[in-house]
């Protein structure tokens, strides 16, 4: 039987290796491999082994590189692979004796090191180097004589020192593995996310915080990272040791307890002028809103935003106010506001600050990330109101001691922060250009600074170089290795050095008083300067130096005037000036478009002089155009004529052209809001190019473009030209044809009107070259829009939000408009340096009395009381119906103004700095309309004369008003009245 046994294995093929010869079961290929997933005894052999030196290892399986097995029978670490030893040192011969008999050798020893399970690096010390071992051992016993633990468990085994897992394996087969990770660790250290990164990216927060995160598993760092000094951080935050301090307010929810404090005036102002900021924190959960501040007065008004806004997002209410005793705190309406809401007031006791301990180390945290961050980024310290937005952006997502390491985010919105869109302030963006915003050849981004976030919406604030554009997108690609640094800033405020056969300095007393730029309004901003200010010192003098500084400053004071004047993109007043200029690119290429337009439409030939004939002259006017947030939208050049050097009768005659009424466009926009109309805005580029000359005229050519070869050449004028006298009412003509032609009749009460009614009414509205239509029927707009725009070079700008510097707000769910000039009086209290006055109640004093005799006339021409009160009527013409009759009293004394006049300027200022937020509501209730008129009767102390008033309204909508001193004197209050009820009718 054994014979025929063996006879039928030998024909028989192993299903194992599939050789002939054996079977399965004695197959030596199976066998090895059911040793090389287990753990095998050795014999005690240790007869023959005498004084040599030796070691064991009971695992004869192999691995490939960068796997460490877990063996707990082996007495020295050991690894075959030479490449993952370093400091390797050769040494004698050691015999390794393995569970299968077999004896390998050791020939050298090293250190290799692993990534742990906290990112960090560890060593192994003393580990053997075995050539022919065939992978990498772990050893147990090793490892815990140095005071480590080991776990093992079914799936996996954890490794551990001091309480800290620092390493773990999985179970494959009967062994445990582990992964060193090193090598790749090593050699992705370049591009990997450091906690020196997360250090800028978070506005240059402690490291601490840092690593907090990471042990959150809000970060992905490597937290063993050594702290490097941060000199920013030295620069902006070194203070003195502070005082200890403890609080005994305990608070269970939002809003139970609210800290607040008042910061400045700062030395210097944001962009857009601010000097203050105020700071609202949530004792509970450390949420902080900031507000920025024109001035200490503004405290209140930004406590009702803010109690508003966080009352309707918690659904709680404000129980405690915490503050200062600071005159903006303890003012009348705080307090009457105060209990009519049932909020308690607690003020800090005299010259206590750490009582409200909460809200003054919050301004001085702030101040210090925005001057670290600034100081970083090596920008100008006019954007220190941005750089505070995104402290306090941060600050809210970052951990707080107070709070037990959690964020005050995730205490307010009861969820945790995402931090992944943070990134390196002022670090270089690429944003990208929408395909509607440009050519099919036009770069797709444009490069630009970041600034912040935005808090409306999840989207990035930048700041476009050139055009001082702030940006809002999300489609941004960061390049945080790259910040700009001084130098570039400097470039943007530099002049071009070129000589053009005149001088090129640029008058520097005249500055342009609108910026440019605005911040963020959702969260408002504030600013610190330098030197640093004492945080706690509330109580300091408001006044501020107006005179002349020493001459020693005087490069300085330059630099200074002129790097505002390029920061608000000023309008040169000349084309030397434009050529010089820090935009000097954007006004060459502005009047480049000019003169191309004006070639296009066959303006000019080019001839002789005729004799007889004089020439007129021509120059260069710049101007900056602007959307309804300030925000520079192009750079406009127009060629115009000296039409002053013009005589009657041989260069022109008739001249008038009309413009639309200011009663008649808030007329329309009444209309407007109750019909529930679509409101359009155009554009007619070059208006004045479209109107032929009627009279014989010669033109200089334009400076700058004067053709070589042909310079004793001029333009003979085929078109008219801006400048020209004629050219307005040229215009008007050419205008009103267009619109007759196409069916529309023109409204007798304002011939700048034009109304349609093919089907439904169409109303356009013309003021020189902008246009508002108005329609429900959106086809006819278009129709209009396209008949148009293939006779004249049109520009499209959409729904109407900016017209003639009144911002106009649409409310339509309510079917009404708002017409506010905010910007035009913030730039009005800048020009006459009342932006920090103390906001007056009402525009002229109770009980006024102005006499010219009263006062000697004043002699002081340098006192800016006509330009006032001229800036002054412009507002009350278009939306300030309230001061209207303070402005028509001092409009009596423009040729005899005394100093008691030039102080009810002041104060008619005053008040509209108190009031800059108001705006005139086109409402209409209903389609009555209904005037008022009324008069006083011999309030004109000087001869005696009574003022009429009057106003008109649509619906409770305010359509037109004036105040206005009779002609004559009335011998009874009747008479005046009956002459005002005269005036009125008119």
């Amino acid at each position: 039987k054994e014979a025929f046994r063996r006879q039928n294995v030998e024909k028989r093929k192993c299903f194992n290796c599939g050789k002939v010869g054996h079977l399965k079961k004695d197959c030596r290929h199976l066998k090895r491999e059911q040793s090389a997933n287990k753990a095998n005894i050795r014999k005690d052999n240790n007869e023959s082994q005498g004084a040599l030196e030796q070691e064991f290892c009971f695992i004869t399986s192999t691995a490939e590189n960068g796997y460490w097995c877990i063996d707990s029978g082996c007495t020295r670490h050991m690894s075959s692979f030479r490449e993952c030893i370093e400091e390797f040192e050769n040494i004698e011969p050691i015999d390794i004796y393995l569970a299968d008999d077999t004896v390998v050798t050791a020939t050298g020893k090293g250190i290799v090191k692993l990534t742990l399970e906290n990112g960090c690096i560890g060593k192994l010390t003393d580990v053997l180097y075995v050539p022919d071992l065939g992978q990498s051992l772990f050893s147990v016993s090793k490892a815990t004589s140095l005071g480590w633990k080991v776990a093992f468990e079914n799936e996996s085994c954890s490794l551990s020192f001091k309480g800290k897992v620092l390493l773990k394996a999985k179970k494959s087969g009967n062994l445990y593995l582990f992964r060193s990770n090193y090598k790749e660790t090593a050699n992705k250290e370049s591009g990997k996310e450091t906690i020196q990164l997360w250090h800028h990216r978070l506005g240059h927060v402690s490291n601490e915080k840092i690593k907090q995160l990471a042990n959150n598993d809000l970060l992905s760092i490597n937290t063993c990272e050594k702290d490097v000094l941060c000199e920013s951080c030295v620069k902006g935050k070194t203070t003195r040791k502070p005082f200890p301090k403890k609080s005994d307010s305990m608070t269970k929810e939002v809003l139970e307890l609210v800290h607040s404090d008042v910061c400045g005036p700062m030395q210097t102002n944001t962009v857009s002028g601010r000097r203050y900021f105020v700071t609202f924190i949530d004792y509970y959960s450390r949420y902080t809103e900031t507000y920025l501040l024109f001035n200490k007065s503004e405290a209140f008004e930004m406590f009702i935003e803010y109690k508003n806004k966080v009352e309707k997002s918690t659904g709680k209410q404000i129980k405690v106010f915490r503050s200062d005793n600071g005159t903006e705190y303890t003012c009348k309406r705080f307090e009457e506001y105060f209990v009519k809401n049932g909020i308690v007031h607690q003020y800090t006791a005299p010259y206590t600050p750490q009582q409200n301990g909460v809200a003054e180390r919050k301004n001085r945290t702030l101040v210090e990330m925005a001057r670290s961050m600034l100081f970083c980024a090596q920008m100008n310290k006019n954007f220190w109101g941005e750089a505070i937005v995104t402290a306090t952006y941060i600050q809210n997502s970052c951990p707080n001691k107070a709070l037990n390491g959690k964020t005050p985010y995730e205490l307010w919105f009861e969820k945790r922060p995402s931090l992944k869109h943070m990134r390196v302030f002022g670090c270089e963006a690429f944003v990208h250009v929408p395909d509607e915003k440009r050519r099919k050849w036009d770069p797709k981004a444009i490069k630009c600074i970041f600034l912040g976030y935005e808090s409306n919406v999840k989207a990035f604030r930048l700041l476009q170089l050139g055009t001082n554009k702030v940006i809002i997108s999300r489609d941004v690609v960061f390049n945080e290795n790259s910040i700009f640094k001084q130098t570039d800033f400097e470039k943007i405020f530099e002049l071009k050095s070129k000589s053009y056969g005149e001088t090129n300095s640029i008058d520097l007393s005249h500055e342009k008083s609108e910026i440019e730029y605005e911040e963020q309004k959702s969260i408002k901003t504030v600013g610190v300067s330098e030197p640093v200010i004492n945080i706690s010192d509330k109580r300091r003098s408001q006044r501020v130096n107006k005179g002349k500084p020493p001459e020693r400053y005087g490069n300085l004071v330059s630099y200074g005037k002129l790097a505002e004047s390029a920061y608000t993109a000023s309008e040169p007043s000349s084309w030397k000036e434009a050529i010089v200029c820090n935009h000097s690119e954007m006004w060459i290429e502005a009047a480049k478009e000019e003169i191309d337009s004006l070639l296009k439409n066959e303006t000019w030939e080019l001839c002789e002089l005729p004799k007889g004939k004089e020439v007129i002259g021509c120059k260069w006017v710049f101007k900056v155009k602007e959307d309804e947030k300030g925000n520079i939208k192009r750079y406009k050049a127009r060629l115009v004529a000296k039409g002053y050097t013009q005589k009657y009768g041989i260069d022109f005659e008739e001249t008038f052209a009309p413009v639309a009424k200011f009663t008649t466009i808030r007329t329309l926009l009444t209309i407007a809001a109750m019909m529930d109309l679509e409101i359009k805005q155009m554009g007619v580029k070059t208006a004045f190019l479209y109107g032929e000359m009627q009279e014989e005229a010669y033109m200089e050519q334009p400076e700058g473009f004067v053709i070589p070869g042909k310079e004793h050449l001029v333009c003979k004028l085929r078109k008219s030209i801006y400048g020209l006298k004629q050219a307005p009412r040229m215009w008007n003509s050419t205008i009103h044809k267009f619109f007759i032609k196409n069916g529309f009749k023109q409204c007798q009460s304002d011939w700048c009107l034009y109304v349609q009614t093919v089907e439904k009414v169409l109303f356009v509205l013309i003021y020189v070259d902008d246009l508002i239509i108005a329609s429900s029927n959106t086809q006819a707009i278009e129709k209009l829009k396209n008949d148009m725009s293939k006779i004249f070079s049109m520009t499209d700008l959409g729904e109407l939000n900016y017209f003639l510097g009144i911002e106009i707000i649409r409310i339509r769910e309510k079917k009404s408009i708002l017409l506010s000039q905010k910007r035009y009086i913030m730039r009005l209290l800048k020009r006459f340096h009342m932006q920090e006055s103390k906001p007056a109640i009402t525009p002229i004093e109770f009980g006024y009395k102005f006499q010219e005799k009263s006062e000697e006339k004043s002699q002081n021409e340098k006192i800016p009381y006509r330009e006032i009160v001229g800036s002054l009527m412009y507002a009350m013409v278009c939306t300030r119906r309230d001061i209207a009759a303070s402005v028509g009293i001092l409009s009596r004394y423009m040729n005899n103004f005394t100093h008691s006049h030039f102080k009810a300027a002041k104060r008619v200022l005053r008040y509209l700095n108190g009031t800059r937020d108001f705006a005139l509501m086109l409402k209409p209730e209903n389609e009555a309309l209904i005037g008022y008129s009324d008069a006083d009767w011999g309030g004109n102390t000087d001869d005696r004369k009574s003022t009429s008033g009057y106003l008109f309204q649509l619906g409770g909508s305010s359509l037109s008003w004036n105040s206005k001193k009779q002609q004559t004197v009335a011998l009874s209050s009747t008479e005046a009245e009956y002459m005002a009820l005269s005036t009125a009718t008119q």
